[in-house]
């Protein structure tokens, strides 16, 4: 014989579950026999379990509709913005919205294709099942060849339909998988937590080239363990087998009886010594230089604080938006985009309305009343970051400076510092926010 394939059935009528457990061995090699064992399992969902399945399925295909939606929202901003200023998106930013499209693809034709399945997997087993139960084993009307033909026919029927629930499962897993390396991506949105991503993406191109070393040297060594010890030890039987064994070694499995021989003990401590000594330490510094980068560059950012506070802040900032009146973030930006050459932005450049003009009158500015830009300052200006930046001070100032250190020592005070007279000019822009126009006296205070 050539080939021994042997077929095992098992039902499980309390869980619904069929078990189909094929052994199968190939003889006509010449170094080793290959046994090679595949169970599959079939479950039926029915009653509390199958409409509990169809609510996650729903709720699930709710959140893809969500994904898509907003995910074409961007795009359509992102067209807008090539349009009209001829800016094309990031990289990154390019490479999420594909990401993002591919699991909706993919979700999506999960549940379209395992939806049918589940329904119909007890009306399936229960047809399968039976007709197998049904065969008159002990009737003398049926020939045994009948018999046989018709239990191969039913379990092949059943290998099928496992075997099209096994794919529904690797569609499955790659839907996860996208959904895991989308939410990894996802942890770039604040900088303590873009560790990860951040590491990767600077040691990406010494990692491509490291792999292809490490890819060349996995091979050389399996070819050479397949060709010496393929005759003598299982673990090395043919080029995969050999691959797979050396893998194992790096994480400390060695093969069995692996100080036999001499050739084998030196093709071990040769492979050790290359790969996981010289190698794997070349990928570590690798992945540690990149990181050090990252962490110094998170080091020089002045406006990240840690995430929870910045995430409470985000939310405070938003509820109050919508409370004060403050504009929204894009239309912010876009305004202060055309304010790069200024070293601080203040009251006097918010306020001024659509006519290039502080509004007296009829207020026509960015934010939606005095009031509101009251407290836009107010909430900032308590961020030491976004305190005013005070230009290069003419020569004359250093008189000026002078001025105050000597009333300041006779006031027996200390001289007022530069954060001093940042908070002063901060105090005094919230000042002249709090004041509304009146049109015949001016600016009058809103608490009087």
């Amino acid at each position: 014989s050539k080939k021994v394939e042997v077929l095992l059935l098992f039902y499980s009528p309390q869980h619904g579950i069929t078990t189909v457990m094929r052994i199968s061995s190939d003889l006509t090699r010449s170094r080793a026999v290959k046994v090679q064992v595949d169970v599959v399992h079939y479950q039926i969902l029915e009653g509390e379990n199958l409409s509990m399945f169809m609510i996650v399925q729903i709720v699930n295909l709710v959140f893809v509709c969500i994904l898509f939606v907003d995910n074409v929202l961007l795009v359509f901003q992102y067209y807008l913005r090539y349009r009209k200023r001829g800016v094309l998106p990031p990289k990154y930013n390019t490479v999420v919205i594909v990401i993002d499209f591919v699991s909706v693809l993919l979700l999506i034709s999960y549940a379209a294709l395992v939806l049918p399945a589940k329904v119909d997997s007890s009306a399936t087993t229960e047809s399968v099942v039976g007709r197998l139960i049904d065969i008159e084993w002990d009737s003398e009307n049926t020939t045994a060849t009948q018999k046989s033909s018709l239990f191969v026919s039913n379990i092949q029927e059943l290998l099928v339909t496992t075997s099209r629930e096994d794919e529904l499962d690797t569609l499955a897993n790659y839907c996860m998988f996208f959904l895991l390396l989308r939410l990894i991506m996802a942890t770039n949105i604040h900088p303590r937590l873009a560790s990860l991503t951040g590491t990767l993406g600077r040691s990406l191109d010494d990692m491509w080239h490291t792999s292809l070393l490490v890819c060349l040297l996995m091979f050389c060594f399996a070819a050479i363990a397949t060709w010496r010890f393929g005759d003598q030890h299982v673990q090395f039987a043919d080029f995969s087998t050999s691959l797979q064994t050396q893998f194992e070694m790096l994480i400390g499995d060695f093969p069995d009886a692996w100080t036999d021989t001499m050739d084998l003990i030196v093709y071990t401590v040769l492979f050790m010594m290359v790969m996981f000594v010289l190698v794997l330490n070349f990928i570590l510094a690798i992945v540690v230089e990149a990181y050090m980068s990252v962490r110094e560059e998170n080091a020089k950012c002045e406006i990240e604080m840690d995430f929870g506070t910045d995430v409470f802040y985000c939310f405070l900032a938003f509820f109050k938006r919508l409370y004060h009146g403050w504009p929204g973030n894009i239309g912010l930006i876009l305004s202060l985009q055309g304010m790069n050459a200024k070293f601080s932005v203040g009251y006097d450049e918010l306020a001024l309305g659509k006519r290039g003009r502080i509004g007296l009158g009829k207020w026509d500015g960015l934010f939606g009343s005095y009031q509101s830009l009251a407290s836009f300052f107010k909430h900032y200006s308590d961020f030491d970051f976004l305190q005013p930046c005070l230009p290069p001070q003419p020569e004359y100032m250093g008189v000026a400076r002078e001025v105050e250190k000597r009333v300041a020592w006779l006031m027996g005070k200390n001289p007022p510092t530069l954060r001093n007279h940042l908070q002063c000019m901060t105090k005094t822009y919230i000042h002249r926010a709090s004041m509304v126009p009146d049109r015949d006296a001016g600016w009058t205070s809103t608490n009087s």
